[in-house]
């Protein structure tokens, strides 16, 4: 089964591991992945994005609802494989909404 290799935050990882039954493993080696879930708000995004993009990983970018404008320019450029737009309720839980979400 391919994994999927997680770049985001650990509330977020909770959530997806609950939701979705896919093996999900925190990634130090892009070989062991196909598909990466990338945080917009990590502090080396585009570093990160660029990497995974440049080793043909197909990635899904995390976006909060303030990167709405962010998240349609992905989609657009064909970089991205997909968007997940997450809300912040309360600073505590996190829901996710997939947009589109292709891989399912």
């Amino acid at each position: 089964m391919n994994k999927i290799g997680l770049v985001i935050d650990n509330n977020s990882k909770i959530l997806l591991k609950e939701i979705l039954n896919y093996d999900f493993v925190e990634i130090d080696i892009v070989e062991y992945c196909k598909l990466v879930l990338l945080d917009i708000s990590i502090p080396n995004f585009k570093e990160e994005f660029d990497f995974y993009f440049s080793q043909g990983v197909s990635i899904i970018v995390l976006v909060g609802n303030s990167n709405t404008k962010e998240m349609r320019t992905f989609l657009k450029s064909n970089k991205c494989f997909d968007c997940i737009l997450r809300y912040d309720v309360n600073g505590k839980s996190i829901l996710l909404f997939f947009w589109p979400f292709r891989l399912l």
